[in-house]
């Protein structure tokens, strides 16, 4: 169990009949954590046309929630048949964040052999999905240029995106 979605109990002075119960809830709220994380495969998706994985993967992408506490890593690797979309990328999260909260997760994005960028992901409601952004450099100086094919690098076989973070599940 890595999905633990209860309520944490009210120890109350003197009850005696809700204790146990109470006490078991606490318990399966510890074992989450402690347990192996759930796998999941995010939708992968662009603003205009959509990526396809072919034989690239998720694989290493999981997630952990207690609670409204949600711990997520994403492992997107790209393979020899992977081809790119147009347009921003997009993932999906496990579970759908809070929307009123602004939800921004740390980025790395690996040019197999060759070079690293640090980039982010931040919550697009409208999108339903996580939008990449990685830091740029141009004459103005460091900014934010949205993830896609032919940016930050020319993708290919074995490049990875590697997104981790933690949030309030709506």
């Amino acid at each position: 169990m890595t999905t633990w979605t209860g309520t944490v109990p009210t120890f109350t002075a003197g009850d005696t009949t809700t204790v146990p119960t109470n006490l078991n809830t606490v318990r399966d709220a510890l074992k989450a954590l402690s347990e192996a994380w759930t796998a999941y495969t995010p939708t992968w998706t662009g603003a205009t046309t959509n990526p396809v994985l072919n034989n690239g993967s998720f694989s290493g992408s999981a997630y952990c929630r207690i609670g409204k506490l949600v711990h997520f890593r994403i492992v997107l690797t790209m393979g020899t048949t992977t081809t790119y979309g147009t347009g921003q990328w997009r993932l999906t999260l496990p579970t759908a964040p809070l929307s009123t909260a602004r939800q921004t997760f740390v980025a790395d994005l690996t040019d197999t052999g060759i070079n690293g960028w640090n980039g982010r992901a931040s919550w697009d409601n409208a999108a339903s999905a996580l939008a990449l952004h990685c830091e740029a450099t141009s004459a103005a100086g460091a900014a934010y240029k949205a993830v896609a094919t032919g940016v930050p690098f020319a993708w290919g076989n074995g490049d990875q995106v590697c997104i981790v973070g933690t949030y309030e599940a709506a």
